[in-house]
């Protein structure tokens, strides 16, 4: 009679060896597969393409063959899943331009995968000025190279790039590149300019080179993509449609823009645009260096949600955020010539070195001003908040004819001035009914004072309504 552990030993041996056996025979499945490719084996096939790319240098039209001529062709149409464009200079001489496509794909498919790989080129009109792209891709499971690339060439030695053409490009996953990413020929041309470039994709990214110059309409959809632009840009008409994305540009001048951000952040150095740019952003964050124009969410149907919005410097411009609802809004320095209008619930807004012109109104958030003492201007501030506290270091040594007002219903006010600023202090509670000196708190008076305070011979006013705290301090 077998032992009990020796039955146990020996099944775990037969496990072992049918194991074993299941590996072995999927890696000859696998082997047979490699050698055998589109050659369908139990119910799987494995797909290579590496042929020479194919050059299409012309199209055979009515018997004969249309020279390929961006300089000639109006629109260009490309739909594609996951392939790569390239929009580029050729690093070669070529006569006048070309189409190139590259398949390197690879990996396995099931048996009823269409694992064909075809692309059409055609022009769909009779003045050969729509030239239209159409490429499918290969079906698989697992692929080891998902990598086919469509390169739309013009040559290095015309002054024209895509200067009358606009392109548009509808894919998955595909990504964008424009543009060459250093100098071809130092006595020729190098730069790629697009008449227009409209991009819808999921999740591909788009990579402006160094070497793109400008693009008078810009049209952007993506989810999950990134968008990369490494030269100083451009763009007349700016239109950006991005949900969890990336997108950075180096520098940005524009005539208009639109930035519809949903979950995404936006960068530039330099943002300059010379009529509007209209901004919707939900939970996203816009970062900027320097705002040169006009920025408003005017045409926001919602709320901002809780965005952040940074700028480091806005000069001769114009920021208004009607709906910032619980958004954090931090402005590094604003000069004399601009305006901010922000509105929200529990927005919370910090403007530093201010000189121009602010209308805050929040509900819980805090507000926090510190002026520019540098320059001789007299900046106006008006803000008003439920329960949020208000914090202003104002350090001009004068007060110019325009306001200050500061108002909250139960938040307190901290103003810290210049010690030899002149002024007249009204403080009203909220029934507007000018208040006792009770609760507030002004260095060097004690409780020496009243309602209105006059400071040094003042003839300017400055105003607060509040039912809460204020407490004034003095910048020696």
């Amino acid at each position: 009679m077998a032992k009990k552990g020796n039955v146990k030993k020996g099944f775990a041996n037969y496990l072992l060896i049918l194991f074993i056996a299941i590996i072995a025979a999927f890696f000859i499945l696998v082997t047979v597969m490699l050698f055998s490719p589109f050659k369908s084996i139990l119910g799987f096939k494995y797909f290579v393409y590496n042929k020479e790319p194919a050059n299409i240098a012309y199209i055979k039209k009515d018997g004969q063959n249309v020279n390929i001529d961006f300089s000639r062709i109006e629109n260009v149409d490309i739909d594609c899943g996951f392939s790569d464009v390239a929009i580029k200079r050729a690093k070669s001489k070529i006569d006048q331009g070309k189409i190139v496509i590259e398949n390197n794909c690879s990996g396995f498919a099931r048996e009823d995968h269409d694992t064909d790989f075809e692309y059409e080129v055609l022009f769909t009109d009779n003045e050969n000025k729509n030239l239209q792209i159409k490429i499918k891709e290969p079906e698989g499971f697992v692929y080891f190279k998902k990598d086919i690339t469509i390169t739309l060439l013009t040559t290095v030695y015309q002054s024209q790039s895509f200067d009358n053409t606009n392109i548009n490009i509808n894919s998955t996953k595909g990504n964008v590149f424009v543009g060459n990413d250093d100098v071809l020929n130092i006595e020729a041309s190098n730069t790629t300019t697009i008449k227009s470039l409209n991009v819808k994709n999921t999740d591909g990214d788009i990579i402006f080179f160094s070497q793109t110059e400008k693009i008078s309409n810009l049209s952007v959809k993506t989810n999950n993509g990134r968008i990369d632009a490494r030269n100083n840009f451009k763009i007349d008409n700016l239109n950006i449609n991005a949900s969890k994305s990336k997108i950075n540009f180096k520098s940005l001048t524009t005539e208009k823009a639109k930035l519809n951000l949903n979950n995404s952040e936006f960068s530039t150095n330099n943002f300059s645009v010379k009529n509007k740019a209209d901004l919707n952003i939900k939970n996203g964050r816009l970062s900027i260096n320097e705002l040169n124009g006009t920025l408003t969410s005017y045409s926001m149907l919602n709320d901002m949600g809780s965005a952040n919005i940074a700028i480091n410097s806005l000069v001769n411009g114009y920021l208004a955020i009607p709906n910032a609802n619980s958004s954090s809004i931090n402005i590094g320095s604003v000069n004399e010539n601009s305006q901010i209008y922000i509105r929200g619930k529990n927005s919370n807004v910090k403007l530093n070195k201010f000189s121009g012109l602010a209308i805050v109104e929040t509900t819980k958030g805090s507000v926090n001003i510190s002026t520019d003492e540098s320059k001789n201007v007299s900046p106006r501030i008006d803000v008003k908040t439920t329960s949020g506290n208000i914090s202003l270091n104002y350090k001009n040594n004068e007060f110019g004819d325009n306001y200050l007002n500061l108002k909250t219903s139960s938040g307190t006010i901290d103003l810290d001035v210049r010690d030899e600023l002149a002024f007249i202090l009204n403080i009203l509670n909220t029934k507007n009914e000018i208040r006792t000196n009770k609760n507030i708190f002004v260095e060097g008076y004690g409780n020496e004072f009243a309602i209105p305070l006059k400071r040094n011979e003042g003839t300017k006013n400055i105003n607060f309504v509040t039912d809460g705290k204020v407490t004034v301090d003095f910048i020696k």
